[in-house]
């Protein structure tokens, strides 16, 4: 991985581990 691939990724992790339950229980 990129430097920048990986600076990237950090942050789309913590979206998902904060959001993805929230997202998913009103989505689904």
């Amino acid at each position: 991985m990129t430097p920048l691939a990986h600076i990237v990724a950090v942050p789309v992790r913590l979206y998902r581990l904060l959001f993805s339950p929230w997202v998913g229980n009103s989505c689904r």
